[in-house]
């Protein structure tokens, strides 16, 4: 069950959602134009209750998108842009930074796509010939 209440003209809102029957109190949770970020309770294994914050972030940042997501402390951040070549391939390159407690990773990847139409459509090949 869940209940959302828009903040007047903003395009903010706040989400409060249970389960029915309720095992504790609900979860609210925050959603912003280019994010969410969302608070609940949760009981670790020793029987402990403490509050857990999750969120979102996804913006353009310069010619691509930067994502960062936080959950469980650990935070990833994501920022991927396309370079297009020629218009039947681009390339798509990921820089990825997680941080988990005392553990950092950082990747950087490259991604190739072909156009499917420039598989339907094959590139005229025009032959030179002399006449002598």
């Amino acid at each position: 069950m869940s209940v959302t209440a828009n903040l007047g003209d903003s395009p903010c809102k706040i989400e409060l959602s249970s389960l029915v029957p309720p095992s504790g109190p609900p979860r609210a949770t925050f959603f912003f134009p280019k994010g969410e970020v969302s608070i609940k309770e949760k009981i670790l294994d020793e029987g402990d209750r403490i509050l857990s914050v999750n969120g979102l972030v996804k913006s353009h940042v310069l010619n691509g998108v930067c994502t960062a997501v936080y959950s469980d402390n650990a935070m990833n951040i994501k920022y991927r842009y396309k370079v297009r070549l020629i218009p039947a391939c681009c390339f798509t390159y990921i820089y990825y930074l997680q941080l988990n407690g005392s553990l950092i990773i950082f990747c950087r990847m490259m991604r190739y796509h072909l156009s499917p139409a420039s598989l339907y459509h094959p590139i005229p090949y025009h032959s030179h010939s002399s006449a002598n």
